[in-house]
């Protein structure tokens, strides 16, 4: 069974809801019990998901997480820095780098290093528009 970890940030208070990554099921996130959030307040609430895939420290990346490094692709390196989010136009986890080009970063995500998130570090996202 394959696990659905996320991080969740309240965008009005600007913190963090959990620590760590929690895994959410049903209800759970629909009243927000396990974060002792209002349900007046879940509007305020983003879900961030993980991917699935760690970066060249560890670390788990998640959508929103802005990360730096390489890509490998058609025998060619090519640096590159960008947000990482769901594109729901090719149901894929994508990254959207500085001149708003959407990549694919399936080869070899090892490459890659977390910088920061678009909550906690919004001045390295600077001009990128994100998918809505």
């Amino acid at each position: 069974m394959s696990r659905f970890d996320f991080k969740c940030y309240d965008k009005v208070n600007k913190r963090w809801i959990n620590e760590t990554p929690c895994n959410l099921f049903g209800e759970t996130i629909l009243f927000g019990a396990w974060a002792n959030v209002p349900l007046r307040d879940l509007n305020n609430v983003v879900a961030l998901q993980s991917t699935g895939l760690k970066d060249k420290k560890g670390r788990e990346i998640f959508e929103g997480d802005f990360v730096e490094g390489r890509l490998f692709c058609d025998g060619y390196t090519l640096p590159t820095a960008g947000i990482v989010e769901y594109s729901k136009k090719f149901a894929a986890f994508s990254l959207t780098n500085l001149s708003g080009q959407t990549l694919f970063y399936n080869h070899d995500v090892r490459s890659f290093e977390i910088k920061g998130n678009i909550f906690d570090n919004s001045e390295l996202c600077h001009g990128i528009e994100l998918e809505q």
